[in-house]
């Protein structure tokens, strides 16, 4: 199948099928340095990450290894951590409400409220 593959200085960022979005202006400036970033097409799978080596694009399965390299890369990119952090306090500030809720809930059965 074939693909449009962004890479910044040679290094996989990201791949589609969809023509229109292999803009460059549609790159946020403040993450991509768009000098240094091309959409390349490339004749692959939707498991297969396309790579750069010695100047020549290759391709290789889609793995473990290679998706944790690129989270690192993405919340380095992005500062995906303070999200992830409020993210993880919303949940706990959820669970706790839901406590509270049943507590109410179950004292408000036992005294025949409900």
């Amino acid at each position: 199948m074939k693909y449009f593959v962004l890479f910044e200085n040679k290094k996989f960022i990201s791949k589609t099928t969809e023509k229109e979005y292999c803009n460059l202006d549609l790159l946020d400036d403040e993450h991509f340095d768009k000098s240094k970033c091309e959409y390349i097409e490339v004749d692959c799978d939707d498991n297969d990450y396309p790579y750069y080596e010695n100047d020549e694009i290759k391709v290789k399965p889609f793995d473990k290894e290679i998706n944790k390299e690129i989270i690192e890369e993405d919340k380095t990119r992005f500062n995906y951590e303070e999200p992830v952090d409020e993210m993880v306090e919303l949940k706990k500030e959820n669970e706790t409400l839901k406590n509270e809720l049943t507590l109410i809930k179950e004292l408000l059965t036992k005294n025949n409220i409900v």
